[in-house]
Parts: structure tokens; sequence; C-alpha cells
């Protein structure tokens, strides 16, 4: 019988080596995984601030946001997260975006993860980039999509904001029967979310659009809600809105009150 030698050194060595490697590779696959979808919890937390402030300091938010070292972003949630909330911070800001490069990462990102609420603000801030640049009906198009995730959304407020975009770009088109009737389901998301000065004038933009529409009973019915329910609540400043639109009915249907508003509208109004 015929005796087989060993294979040669080098072969062997060759034979370990690929060994190694397949051995190694998935634990090496395994580490990158792991590394990229690590969130260090500093990063976090600054984000949770940053977002725990938006509404009542948004120039706050802002702040922390713009100090965080964005190296330290590791992961694609991470990252989604603060695209996301960097979008909102300057949108909040009054800072007008043209370009989408900033809120980008939490299109893409929210597009298969996040929750209801996530998804909805990714799509409503690409929306507002378009709106920023002009291009309505690119904002349309993202604020549609944004509205399919309104049933399961608990931030009424964003909800709130989405049908006012949509009541925006309504009025621009003078579809003044669409503008009416998110502007009337605005007011009820603010409703919802207890934010009673964005209520009240999401209530007195839709009354101007009943009035255009020759509905004046829906237009009173609405100006009554603010009037009745919500004016003693609101800022000197925010009473302008309402006074604004309820002065211009009244004037406009040759009402006997229009007097009382004129002055009750230059003892409340700054000049």
């Amino acid at each position: 019988m015929e005796k087989l030698s060993p294979p040669p050194l080098g072969s062997r060595i060759v034979v370990s080596l690929t060994m190694h490697r397949k051995a190694v590779l998935p634990i090496l696959i395994c580490l990158m995984f792991f590394t990229s979808c690590t969130v260090d919890p500093e990063v976090m937390s600054a984000l949770d601030a940053a977002e725990s402030v938006m509404e009542d300091s948004p120039e706050t938010a802002l702040s922390i946001l713009e100090g965080l070292d964005r190296s330290l972003l590791v992961s694609r949630e991470a990252t989604a997260r603060y695209s996301l909330l960097y979008s909102q911070a300057l949108d909040k800001n009054w800072i007008d975006v043209t370009t989408d490069s900033i809120i980008r990462p939490a299109v893409e990102y929210y597009a298969r993860h996040g929750s209801a609420d996530e998804r909805l603000k990714a799509q409503y801030y690409l929306g507002c980039v378009y709106m920023n640049s002009g291009e309505f009906e690119k904002a349309m198009e993202c604020y549609v999509r944004a509205e399919q995730y309104v049933e399961e959304a608990v931030d009424y407020q964003a909800v709130g904001r989405l049908y006012s975009a949509k009541r925006n770009i309504y009025s621009e088109y003078y579809d003044l029967e669409r503008a009416y009737d998110d502007g009337v389901k605005s007011a009820i998301y603010y409703e919802k979310s207890g934010d009673e000065a964005l209520q009240a004038k999401a209530l007195s933009r839709s009354a101007e659009y009943a009035m255009l529409l020759d509905r004046y009973h829906d237009a009173d019915s609405l100006l009554s809600i603010v009037e009745n329910q919500l004016l003693d609540s609101l800022s000197a400043e925010q009473k302008g809105v309402y006074y604004d639109v309820a002065v211009y009915m009244a004037a406009k249907q040759k009402s006997p009150g229009v007097r009382r508003l004129l002055r009750e509208y230059c003892h409340v109004v700054p000049s």
C-alpha cells in the first residue's frame, strides 16, 4: 500500500491561514455591526435634552444640537434622530433651509424604522424644505406621505402643523375648500395637543376661508369658539389674528357689532 506523504509546509500554512480567515471574518463582521449600532449614552442624553426644550425654548434646543460633536453620531439611529431634531430646531428658529442635506438621513432611516411620529415629522420637514424653495408640488407630496401616519401619531401638535402646511399650499393655489377643510383639521389637532394659541389661530384662519367661500354661518361658528372659549387665554399679539378676521367679517356683513370689535381691537392689540 502506497504511503501518503504529508502536504508541503507552504500549503499547510495557506490552508491554516484560509481557515483562520474564515473563522475570524464572521467575528469581525459582528464587531463592525455591533459598533455601528451602538449608541453613545451621552449622545442620546444630549438629543433627549434638545427634544425636551424644543417647544418652549427652541433656541436652547438649537444651541444644544449645534454644540454636539457630530463625530460621535456613530449609528444610523443617532444620526437620523439628530437630523430630525436639528431640522426641527432650525424651522422653529425661523431659519429657512432650502436643501435636503440636513433632513435626508432622517428621511432615509425613518422610511423603514421609527415611530409614527418620527416618520410623520421626517416627511413633514422634508416638505418644509421644498416649501422654502417654492416647490409646492414636491412639498405637498411629502405632506401626503406624512399624512399616512396620522392615525397612529400621538404628537398632536405635529399633526396640527402638518394640516396647517397643507392648508397653506391649497391657499396658494386658491383651492379654498381644501384649505378650509385642512385648516379645521389643524384646529382639531391643536385642541388635542392643548395648545390654545395655535388652535385659536387655526380657527381664525379657517373662518377667513369660510368667509371667502360665502359660508358665513361656518365662519361665525368658528369665531364664536375663539371668542367664547379661547380669547381670554391668548396674549395681545395672539388675539390680533382673531380680531383681524372678526372685524373684516363684521364689516363685510355690515354688522352693528363692527364698532365694538374695532374698539376692542384698538384696546387689546398693540399698534
